[in-house]
């Protein structure tokens, strides 16, 4: 990717992140990252090329990120953590209107998260479950598509406005039990004495 295409990127999503999509046109998103509207168009044919840009950007990253946990000579809970603490790390500061918005102004962009979802964070939690069934931490005989299911329902409301809104937990707090209560409900005995000897307490 061209580098100056980039950077504009990463700029842009910090806004989005702090002020949300809605508030911002290109002329403020020109004139916060201090470049003339005409840059900005030279890369965006518009703010809706510009948000569904943004988004692709920033899921290929999670994806490498992802990819390189999923790589670790971890085991399977531990590799569930460090994908919680990734999503906890990205999204802690982020603006509890975005998916909001995404869905009121860019239902494409809202799309590719979607299908991101489906083409990336399902396959991985596919294949965590399947790694952590080979170790013995997870039960045999899980229905391995209905947890997936389960999971990525549960993962889209804790992340969207419903429960982001949420003034009594911190996000962080939110997405730990919700990574807990994952794996409590498809340890096996020896992954539930490994989940409460490491990660209980947090």
């Amino acid at each position: 990717m061209d580098e100056r295409k980039e950077e504009i990127l990463t700029r842009t999503l910090e806004l989005f992140s702090k002020r949300g999509i809605k508030s911002l046109n290109m002329t403020n998103i020109s004139s916060l990252q201090h470049i003339s509207k005409k840059t900005l168009y030279s890369f965006f044919k518009d703010k809706n090329d510009l948000v569904c840009s943004c988004m692709s950007y920033e899921l290929a990253r999670s994806s490498t990120e992802i990819e390189k946990i999923t790589h670790k000579k971890l085991n399977a809970i531990d590799v569930s953590y460090q994908i919680s603490q990734f999503v906890i790390n990205q999204l802690t500061d982020m603006n509890p209107t975005l998916f909001i918005e995404l869905e009121a102004f860019h239902p494409e962009a809202l799309k590719l998260f979607k299908d991101h979802q489906q083409e990336c964070i399902a396959v991985t939690i596919r294949g965590n479950i399947e790694k952590g069934i080979n170790e013995e931490l997870y039960r045999p005989g899980l229905n391995i598509e209905i947890v997936t299911g389960i999971y990525m329902t549960l993962m889209y409301n804790l992340i969207s406005d419903r429960l982001m809104n949420n003034k009594k937990f911190s996000f962080s707090e939110l997405y730990m039990e919700f990574f807990k209560y994952h794996i409590h409900g498809i340890s096996s005995e020896k992954g539930q004495s490994y989940l409460k000897s490491k990660y209980d307490s947090e």
